[in-house]
């Protein structure tokens, strides 16, 4: 009895792997033949199907000597449960009955699902109107700068500043070369994307309220930053394109199924007991 408890404990767990093996048989020509066990043709295919892999590409010689080794062991297993009648127990014939109705199930749905084409105007109108579920979090600094025409000029308004003849604001207002004099020098707050590289990481190497010298193309900033915070931002559309592209291929995938659902219910006769 213990023998028989043992045996079919351990056909429970091979069960779904079973029917899958036992119903190679007869193979499609064009499948590479790994194995043969008692007769029992096992493909490359039969491998994909054990381990839930989608490809076998980049399984080295002995990864793959070691899949087909198990599958070689599965199947000698399930081979020597039928021998001895296991398959026929009402236990094990309903188990296999269900994970026979899985296998159907599924490959119903996978030849419903398998042709969904999505176009770029799909996915991108998606994105816009979900916007909210693709952000992420940004350092921002508050900026103040003065822009001064030449070294000359930055260098005078520097010592100026340093030596507390004027204020980092009074500067702006006196001798900055942009509209942001009006308000001494203050742009808001910008995270690195906004600000450019350049004078983002001159900033990220200095303390609060030290202002650093940086050169662009119009002459030259001297920049600090009074202020930094965390902002959620949207992630633009380039950066989350497959993101969104799996999502709205999961809801049309999700669409189909269920309406295939809903139609096979709605004209079959069901008869619940309990």
């Amino acid at each position: 009895m213990m023998k028989k408890k043992s045996l079919f404990c351990l056909l429970v767990l091979i069960t779904g792997l079973v029917i899958l093996s036992c119903s190679r048989d007869q193979h499609p020509d064009d499948q590479e033949i790994i194995a043969t066990v008692n007769r029992e043709v096992l493909t490359l295919n039969s491998i994909l199907e054990f381990t839930d892999l989608t490809s076998l590409e980049g399984l080295s010689d002995a990864e793959l000597r070691e899949k087909i080794e198990d599958l070689i062991k599965l199947t000698v297993l399930a081979q020597e449960a039928h021998k001895r009648g296991i398959d026929e127990y009402p236990e094990v014939r309903e188990r296999i009955r269900i994970a026979e109705k899985r296998i159907k199930a599924n490959a119903l749905l996978a030849s419903v699902i398998n042709d969904i084409e999505l176009t770029e105007s799909e996915v991108f109108n998606h994105y816009q109107i979900h916007k909210s579920r693709y952000t992420t979090e940004r350092e921002e600094y508050r900026i103040q700068r003065i822009l001064l025409n030449n070294n000359t000029m930055a260098d005078s308004v520097a010592t100026m500043i340093v030596n507390d003849n004027l204020t980092f604001a009074q500067a702006a207002r006196n001798y900055s070369q942009e509209r942001s004099r009006e308000t001494d020098g203050f742009v808001g707050y910008h995270t690195s994307e906004e600000m450019g590289p350049q004078i983002w990481n001159s900033l990220s190497n200095v303390s609060q309220y030290r202002f650093v010298r940086v050169p662009v193309s119009n002459g030259i900033y001297l920049v600090r930053y009074t202020d930094k915070r965390n902002r959620t931002i949207d992630r633009p559309f380039t950066e989350v394109m497959d993101d969104v592209r799996e999502e709205v291929m999961q809801e049309r995938r999700q669409d189909l199924i269920n309406n295939l659902v809903n139609s096979l219910l709605s004209n079959t006769e069901i008869i619940i007991s309990k």
